[in-house]
């Protein structure tokens, strides 16, 4: 699995992404649960490729989109 930190939310646009809460994104699966459980049942049911979000602390608090990829052919 290989995530990437995007900027530009108008790609992300027609990436499936799995529900999430608004503020806060997907960190409680993450951080909470089996964060290789959640990603892997993603993968099955949102594609190889898709979108999740987590909180970027790094000055501003804000939602940061990541694009997950799953499979090894797609992160090399």
């Amino acid at each position: 699995m290989y995530a990437l930190t995007l900027r530009n939310k108008i790609a992300l646009r027609h990436i499936p992404s799995p529900p999430s809460w608004p503020l806060i994104g997907h960190v409680p699966t993450v951080i909470f649960g089996k964060p290789w459980e959640a990603f892997t049942k993603w993968s099955h049911k949102y594609g190889k490729i898709y979108t999740m979000y987590a909180i970027a602390v790094r000055g501003r608090r804000r939602r940061l989109p990541t694009l997950m990829l799953c499979g090894r052919v797609l992160a090399r």
